[in-house]
């Protein structure tokens, strides 16, 4: 059964509707509490959003905007983090959505080719990161190593997610290599570690090329020695 509402109740909906519609992702923004919001706040604010857009509630029963109130209360209380970590949290998302939006450096970062990837590998002096949406690997006609992946876009949506991982490799001595199937977004990833988690510029780089390069490269037949020697250290006998 559809909901009878007064033109002014109505009027309510469709003006929440327009501002959920218009904020961002974050939890905080869609159910209108302040990033430190306490448990009570957060619960008050979502009855009184349910109780405008359940598709009970409302003439057209359109339940697209009840189920991201829904999905921005359950993020808000399946942490089971306090106030204040919620908040710090709402902070790191907002200072990457300003960079995000333009609010950025402009740091140089080194390319290397895949000869000094492959001296990086030998000598155990690097960690590489895919940082496309594709899983991936570094090969020639067999595997050769597989990669971390940590996703650029997933990192920007939600950085808390990754900020211990990035804290490790920020303190560990190694050089973090970022790669991509052709190169592309490397440098915004390292811009970002930069500005956003305080790496230093020097222990970034991005593969030259990309994937695709690196692929080209193990595949030539002149490289054949350096590709066994990878596959040596990376299988020794007896393993």
């Amino acid at each position: 059964t559809r909901a009878i509402l007064s033109h002014e109740r109505w009027l309510d909906i469709l003006s929440s509707r327009e501002r959920i519609a218009l904020v961002g992702e974050s939890w905080y923004e869609v159910l209108d509490v302040f990033p430190d919001a306490e448990a009570d706040a957060i619960k008050k604010a979502y009855r009184e959003l349910s109780l405008l857009h359940h598709p009970d509630k409302n003439p057209d029963q359109d339940d697209s905007i009840f189920k991201k109130v829904q999905a921005a209360y359950e993020e808000a209380m399946s942490s089971g983090l306090d106030a204040a970590a919620r908040a710090k949290i709402a902070a790191l998302r907002t200072k990457v959505k300003k960079w995000t939006a333009g609010a950025r450096s402009s740091t140089f970062i080194t390319k290397i080719d895949p000869d000094e990837l492959m001296e990086m590998l030998l000598e155990d002096s690097c960690i590489v990161l895919n940082v496309s949406e594709e899983e991936g690997m570094l090969r020639d006609a067999d595997e050769l190593i597989t990669f971390e992946s940590l996703n650029y876009l997933k990192l920007r949506l939600k950085p808390e997610a990754f900020q211990e991982r990035l804290d490790n490799l920020r303190e560990d001595e190694n050089r973090v290599v970022t790669v991509s199937w052709s190169g592309g977004r490397c440098g915004e990833f390292c811009t970002l570690l930069v500005d956003i988690f305080g790496f230093d510029a020097d222990q970034l780089c991005q593969l030259h090329g990309g994937i695709q390069a690196w692929e080209e490269w193990t595949r030539n037949p002149k490289n054949a020695k350096w590709v066994k020697k990878l596959r040596q250290h990376l299988r020794p006998s007896g393993s």
